[in-house]
């Protein structure tokens, strides 16, 4: 009998939502501390993501070495398996153990960048981060140079909400 993990990896979505209504966890973890999200987004199952995702499996488990799916996906090269875990909250930010981000394939960095998703959380952590600088007590009065920079950071975010 295939376990959980078997299951995701092969897409076998039958046998994995028997051992989910079996009672077993959404996000047990095998050896390597990878999850079903995890074998199912390294080999582009599709439809066992979005099943496991819909049965509460977190997005973003890291592995022991770092990985998340979005991770194993992208390195893959599974793009709507990408685009899939990024709608659900997947954080293309987090690094693994080796440094490497969502986008270390060039091929997949570009797929991704046309995402809508991926841009509008983009464009909104760059809001968030500006907004930050624009209220640090450390930048308020200080060099020309660094109020110049806040100009611009202003600038940015009045055209960014303008645009929209």
């Amino acid at each position: 009998m295939l376990t959980i993990h078997e299951a995701a990896f092969t897409g076998n979505l039958k046998r994995v939502k028997e051992l989910l209504n079996q009672g077993v966890p959404v996000n047990s973890r095998d050896e390597y501390g990878r999850t079903p999200l995890h074998r199912a987004a390294y080999k582009g199952r599709l439809n066992v993501v979005q099943e496991l995702l819909k049965r509460g499996a977190r997005v973003n488990p890291r592995s022991v070495i770092g990985a998340t799916p979005l991770h194993w996906a992208t390195n893959k090269g599974h793009s709507r398996v990408m685009h899939t875990l990024i709608k659900a909250g997947a954080n293309p930010t987090y690094r693994n153990a080796a440094g490497q981000q969502y986008g270390y394939n060039e091929k997949t960095r570009n797929a991704l960048k046309t995402s809508r998703a991926v841009s509008k959380w983009l464009t909104a952590v760059r809001k968030r981060r500006a907004e930050r600088m624009l209220l640090s007590p450390r930048l308020l009065g200080s060099t020309p140079l660094n109020q110049n920079a806040i100009r611009s950071i202003a600038r940015f975010v009045t055209v960014k909400k303008n645009s929209r």
